[in-house]
Parts: structure tokens; sequence; C-alpha cells
């Protein structure tokens, strides 16, 4: 297996994706913020001092200013925070209370989310148990022992020391733990960690320089801490898109880094040098004239992503529709009817979906909770064989990944780690016809709710108006000029009352202003 990481810069956006084998697995995407006044960039991983703008005992939980538009949402977490209205310390060792007013240091644990339809969505999701990502460990400074939310795609067997759930081999898992621990006791540092999937291999010096620089920097935030002087303030700060993605995705099985621009070029020069050396001559300036997407087929792959249908080898189609709750996913055999019975179609098909599913959820960022609609299957033991290749094919990617078995109508549901919209929510906006409802009144129920609304208005205008001028989308009033000509015929005459449409270029089908106009010498009704 050879993976390439490609980095795709200009001055307008931002683009990073991961192929495995020359297929892309992965795509991440940033742009200048929408709103002027919003904070620029990934919030992901920054650390504020914040501000306790409300607390809610009821759901153990704290809404913190820290500067963004919306209320970040903090949680309690396992030896955390306890939320009470009290100002006193309270509970069990290593809880304290909160109350309003107050200033945490908490972490970007989960991008705010944009809302449906253009609605309200949600703040950022935050921790009081803030991470430290090096290369090579992640360590958790205020961590009282090891088990922790936030950090539930990774198992180890220490108090101390976690140990990426990816580092199969055992003798490999030992050797870094007890080196991870050693530094850790040599360093004199309390601290939680997790021995990152990069670590495989790499020696008790890497180790110590990675705790080391996580240690200085860990300093730097202490210090920034004890000068500010106001809450909402940034603490810290993660690295650039290009960069933190360089060092999230960048595996023993990387064989090289393409970067299309000249400073972004140098500053992943200058930062693989400073921290993974071992990549240093794996980054390379891509110089062709032909773009960096288009010519490893990734601009294929962004636009699918729009697509709400993604094909399966034997002719079949996964059908993946976005709502406000959850993902669901609808597998259809399509064309693959080329087995000898319904039972190996189905099996066939639900297989190819099942080795799908994980990687169309991880290239279109999907998150949350996705329900799978698989070709109904009478067979257990088909059941089993496709939960198990579902599973088996989710095992690469780096999200918590967890699915249960076949309900009793045939449904799989995934639960998948979200930390950052979708790429489809970054891609689109709302449809200016049906305002992010996904649906749009036809221009037939337009036409009937219009019949409906005149019958109205003659009731209640009065003898004051002489006729009415509607206003209406042209396939409104080309309806009202032929199908439903005659049933506004009908109403015309029975209200005794002239109808003159217009069309308005700029009307959604479901819009119509309906107009009166007074008899001379009357007012406007």
């Amino acid at each position: 297996m050879s993976e390439e990481l490609l980095v795709d810069t200009n001055a307008f956006e931002t683009r990073i994706a991961l192929l495995r084998d020359g297929e892309p697995v992965e795509i991440h995407l940033q742009r200048p913020a929408r709103d002027p006044k919003a904070e620029p960039g990934s919030l992901v991983g920054n650390i504020y001092l914040g501000r306790i703008a409300r607390v809610a005992p009821a759901i153990q939980a704290a809404f913190v200013d820290i500067g963004t538009q919306t209320l970040g949402a903090l949680f309690n977490e396992p030896h955390g925070t306890d939320f009470d209205t009290a100002a006193i310390p309270r509970g069990t060792s290593g809880t304290r209370s909160v109350r309003e007013g107050d200033h945490i240091l908490v972490q970007v644990a989960k991008e705010p989310l944009k809302g449906r339809g253009g609605g309200h969505g949600k703040g950022p999701r935050l921790s009081a148990n803030p991470s430290l990502v090096g290369r090579y460990v992640v360590a958790f400074p205020l961590a009282a022992r090891g088990g922790r939310e936030g950090v539930v795609d990774e198992d180890g067997p220490g108090e101390r020391v976690n140990l990426s759930r990816r580092l199969v081999a055992d003798d490999e898992r030992s050797r870094l733990g007890a080196l991870a621990a050693d530094v850790l006791q040599d360093l004199g540092l309390p601290w939680d960690c997790i021995v990152r999937t990069a670590a495989a291999g790499a020696t008790r010096a890497e180790i110590a320089d990675d705790l080391a620089y996580l240690c200085r920097l860990w300093q730097r935030i202490r210090q920034r801490r004890e000068r500010a002087r106001e809450a909402p303030t940034l603490l810290f700060q993660e690295l650039p898109a290009t960069l933190r993605t360089v060092r999230d995705l960048a595996g023993p099985a990387l064989s090289r880094i393409l970067v299309n621009d000249d400073d972004a070029c140098a500053a992943v020069r200058r930062h693989v040098e400073a921290h993974f050396p071992v990549y240093r001559d794996k980054v390379v300036h891509y110089r062709s004239t032909q773009p960096l997407f288009d010519a490893f087929g990734v601009e294929a792959a962004v636009e699918a992503i729009l697509d709400p249908r993604a094909e399966l080898p034997s002719g079949g189609q996964l059908v993946i529709e976005h709502t406000e709750a959850m993902t669901t996913i609808d597998v259809d055999s399509g064309t693959a009817l080329d087995s000898a019975s319904r039972a190996d179609t189905a099996l066939v098909t639900n297989l190819e979906a099942a080795r799908a599913i994980p990687r169309q959820l991880r290239l279109r960022n999907i998150g949350g909770i996705v329900v799978v609609d698989f070709i109904s299957m009478v067979s257990d033991e088909h059941r089993d064989i496709v939960h198990r290749t579902l599973l088996e094919a989710a095992k690469g990617d780096p999200a918590r990944f967890t699915a249960s078995g076949f309900s009793d109508l045939g449904l799989v549901e995934i639960s998948r780690r979200r930390i950052r919209d979708s790429l489809l929510s970054q891609l689109s906006g709302n449809c200016p016809d049906c305002v992010g409802r996904g649906y749009a009144k036809s221009a037939q129920s337009t036409c009937f709710d219009i019949f409906r609304t005149l019958l109205r208005r003659t009731a209640v205008d009065g003898p004051g108006l002489s006729s009415y001028v509607l206003h209406a989308a042209e396939a409104v009033v080309d309806r009202l000029l032929d199908e439903d000509a005659h049933h506004l015929a009908a109403l015309v005459s029975r209200t005794r009352r002239p109808v003159e449409l217009q069309v308005e270029p700029a009307y959604r089908n479901d819009q119509f202003d309906l107009i009166g106009v007074p008899r001379p010498g009357t007012e406007t009704a």
C-alpha cells in the first residue's frame, strides 16, 4: 500500500487530499470564513481562556464564550468539571464547580456545525481536558488518569500511557508503552498520553524530543493564561490546515508530499525538517501546468461528493441522503442482475456496499448517526459476512467507527465521530427553490393556493376593488394560462373580478402576491 499527500493551495482556498494506491480516501478543504466577523480557519485544537456564559445543571453542561459567534458547549467530563450553580467547590476529588462569569481553560474538540436550511447550527464542542498533539505522542497535561472522553478511538493497557489501536504488533505496543512511560517519568511529567500510530519504529530519543517539545508548548500556554487579563482570550492556535494535515495524515506508507505552491512547499519543508525529518526528502514541489487535483483524478472525486449516488462495481449504487438528525444510505441493486439468484445478487451487492460505505463516509467527512438500508437478506450467515466486511473496511478510518448488527428491520446503524462539517455542507449552499428544505412546492399546489387566496380576499375585500393583479413565477403563470385556466376562469366568473397575470422571474414557485386594484374614486382595500 502506497500513500501520497496532495496539497493544492492558492489565494482563495487550500485543499488537501490523501491518496491510497492512487485513490482519494480523505479530502480536507479550508476556505475563508463566509462571515468576516467569524474566526478564520479551523477552530479544532485551539485552546482558549473562556468565560462561562450560562450553566445548565439539568444536562450537566455549560455554555462558554470563547469569542466565536456561537457559544461553545462544555459537557461534564470524567474527572473534569462538575456543573452546579454553587460557587464553592464540591463533589468528588478532581472535580470543581463553575458558575456564570467564571473563567475556564477549554479546547475546541469539534467545529461549530451550521444548521440545515440556514437555521441555527451547533456551537463548537469544548473540552476542559486539553490535548497537545505531537508527531508521535498526544499529551494530556491536565488529566488525572487515563480514560477520557474524546479519546474513545484509542485503547491501551496503562493508566497513563495509551496506545493507538492501529499499532497492532504486540511486541511494538509493549516496547512503545514502556518507552513512553519511562520518558514521562524521566521528564517528571504527571501527564496522560497516547502513543500515535506514527510512532511505530520510533526511538527513545524521538519520543523524548516530542514530549519535551510538548512540555515547552504547555509552559508557554500557562504563561499566556497567567498574563491574560480578560476572557475570552486565545492561548494557543493550532497549526494551519496544511501543516496540521501533513502532521496528522503522514504515515509509514507515505511515499511523497506534493505541494503546488512555492511558499506552501517551503513551509511544509521547514515543518517537516523541524518535527519529523524522516519525510524531508519526500516533500516535492509540483511544477506541472496541469492542475494538481486534475492530474491525480481528485477533482472528479470532489465533484462526485455533490452527487447523492455512488456507483458500485457490479452495477449497484449507494444513495446517500443527509438530514438534520442523521445520514441515511440506501443500497440499490441497480443493474446488478448477473448473479444466478436473488440471494446471490443481494449478497454480492451488499458486500460491495459494505466495502464502499466506510470510504464514502471518510471521503465526504460524514459523521454522526448513519443508518444503512442494505438489500434484504434472509440468511443470517450472509448478514454476518456483510457486517464483518463493513467493520473490516472501516479499520483504516482514523475517526471512531462503530456499526451495530442488522436490526429486525434489516437496518445497520453506524456511528462515526464527527469533528467538522461534512464536505457537502462546505461545498454547497441553500437551494434557492426549496430554501434548504429539500423539496419545493409544485406549480400546481401554488395555483390552488392562489385560488383559495382569491376566494378569501373576495369575501373580505368588499366592493371597493375592481380587479386583482397576480405576481407569480413563470411556471405558475404558465399553468394558470394552460392546465388550470378553466379553474381560474370559473373563479373570475364567480367573484366578478378579473385577474391580471404578471411573471416575476425572481419568484420561487411557492411565492406569489395578489394585489387588489381599487375602483375609480375609492381607496385601496
